[in-house]
């Protein structure tokens, strides 16, 4: 498994549990960018953007070279 997949899933052992925090971070920088609006300009959820960018791109890395445990 290369390092950005190695460290992106760190201690995450299901495909399920993976998707659930890509789709976590995708909904906290979704809020985060609509809270920027109203409270602050300062647009600190990107980073949860980017990490469900880097979630996604470990899980299809997982996913075609069968790296999910049975």
């Amino acid at each position: 498994m290369p390092l950005y997949a190695r460290i992106g899933l760190l201690g995450i052992n299901s495909r399920k549990v993976a998707l659930i925090f890509e789709i976590g971070c995708l909904i906290l920088g979704i809020a985060s960018l609509i809270s920027t609006f109203f409270f602050h300009p300062i647009a600190f959820g990107m980073i949860f953007f980017g990490s469900a960018y880097w979630y996604s791109v470990s899980i299809r890395w997982a996913d075609k070279n069968s790296a999910w445990k049975k």
